[in-house]
């Protein structure tokens, strides 16, 4: 998907991203994350959030900047979990931008209603 790419990659076409064509593999990269050198991005994701080492912090700056704050709590205690769950800083501000461009709040412009019962 093109927010993944952008996430890990930065704008580029590579492994569907939204650069000026998508393909799914690029030679030149040695390996997905190791981008540096690259000649095929034309830009990347610089976001620093303001505290690195406190994921609520982090998580709540991403949904202000994202969703316009309404992240919900579910998502927001599941990004939490992910980005503490990390090895380190950069894999955890990657994981915690992914998954919070996977939650319907970054998909919609209004408040979403989790709903418990079937669909029918």
């Amino acid at each position: 998907n093109g927010i993944i790419s952008l996430v890990d990659l930065g704008l580029n076409h590579c492994f569907a991203g939204l650069g000026e064509e998508a393909v799914q593999w690029c030679d030149g990269l040695e390996s997905y994350y190791d981008t540096s050198g690259d000649d095929v991005s034309y830009g990347k994701l610089t976001f620093q959030p303001s505290n690195l080492n406190n994921a609520g912090s982090v998580v709540d700056e991403l949904s202000l900047l994202l969703t316009a704050g309404r992240l919900s709590t579910e998502s927001r205690n599941t990004i939490i979990n992910a980005y503490q769950s990390q090895g380190n800083n950069d894999d955890a501000l990657r994981i915690a931008q992914k998954l919070l461009a996977s939650t319907p709040e970054f998909h919609s412009t209004t408040l979403f209603n989790s709903k418990t019962e079937s669909r029918a």
